[in-house]
């Protein structure tokens, strides 16, 4: 099924990354502040790419029969070629920095399972790569939740959403709270398998009982989620425990952009959304290389252009590997 907005809303998800991880090591100070504060917060952004897998998934599943190994390798041939790139491009900046990575970091990179090793989950490329090692255990899920999530009443999947979106901010609250250590309650999969769900439970619902969003419903949630991130957001220091305000917003802006055509689904933002894992996934090797270049005082971590720099670099780089990589190997794979 086609949504053209939600393709458009994937770039403006990894957009919302990209600045987040520029702000963190070039702070954005000329922003007004309130901008600060939402872009601190630009790791939600990963938020809308669980949840909008969930209900991408449902959408082009909840009427079909799967075999599970068949799905599995569709996964892995959309993802993983594009990730394999990113990765070689890391190895390739540690040659060209001499930056030396222990071998069985690079190793559950390679075999994408570094979100399960938690210690070592956010280290090298798996500080951005973790998403995608999270998003393959979903993959692993959602053959076996699928079944029973449709067998559900239309009430029963309310009261199971608004569970799951308790669930998906309590890891984020135990972090603040000195519970859980940050990789527990960021990048390990079960941590972030509730927004998932969610995307499955909104899927479910719009597809399956034919819920569509109340105007006003929704444009309440989103104009309250952004007053809370202006607002109370910088109180807490868990990315994940926003969810409870944030999550309900995700969900009802979802809702609207399958049902309402706007900019979000013209011609260049439906392409910018194609490369939005490109662009994702070659962000990381050129944030490697920034961070060691400030190390090597090569590059001044004050140098507001730096990330205008990279955005055009990133730009450039996700545009060759959507055209040469992941274009041309779902080819193949799908003739074979």
């Amino acid at each position: 099924m086609n949504y053209p907005a939600l393709t458009g809303l994937r770039f403006l998800a990894a957009f919302y990354v990209f600045i987040f991880h520029i702000h963190v090591r070039t702070p954005l100070s000329f922003l007004p502040w309130y901008f600060q504060n939402i872009v601190n917060k630009g790791a939600l952004g990963v938020t809308i790419f669980f949840v909008l897998s969930g209900f991408i998934l449902t959408a082009n599943y909840y009427q079909k029969d799967m075999n599970f190994l068949n799905f599995i390798k569709k996964r892995l041939i959309r993802i993983y070629p594009d990730y394999l790139v990113g990765l070689l491009l890391c190895l390739y900046v540690n040659i060209w920095l001499n930056i030396s990575t222990p071998f069985p970091i690079i190793l559950a990179n390679l075999f994408m399972v570094e979100s399960l090793t938690y210690p070592i989950a956010m280290e090298w490329y798996g500080g951005g790569a973790w998403s995608v090692s999270t998003e393959m255990f979903f993959y692993f899920c959602f053959p076996l939740l699928l079944p029973y999530l449709l067998n559900l009443s239309q009430k029963s999947v309310y009261w199971l959403l608004g569970l799951v979106i308790v669930a998906s901010s309590i890891p984020g609250f135990l972090f603040h709270f000195g519970y859980l250590t940050f990789n527990v309650s960021y990048a390990f999969p079960l941590s972030r398998l509730p927004e998932f769900v969610a995307g499955m439970l909104l899927g479910i619902l719009f597809f399956r009982f034919n819920v569509r969003p109340n105007l006003l419903a929704a444009s309440g949630s989103i104009a309250f989620a952004v007053f809370y991130m202006v607002y109370f957001s910088p109180s807490f220091s868990g990315y994940t425990a926003h969810h409870i305000f944030i999550l309900p917003a995700i969900l009802f802006l979802i809702l609207l952009l399958t049902v309402k055509f706007n900019w979000l689904g013209s011609k260049p933002m439906v392409y910018l959304g194609e490369i939005s894992y490109a662009f994702y996934i070659v962000q990381l090797p050129l944030l490697i290389a920034f961070d060691n270049l400030v190390i090597q005082q090569k590059i001044s971590p004050a140098n507001s252009l730096a990330g205008v720099v990279l955005f055009f670099i990133n730009l450039f780089l996700a545009v060759l590997v959507f055209h040469w990589v992941e274009v041309p190997a779902m080819r193949y794979f799908k003739r074979r």
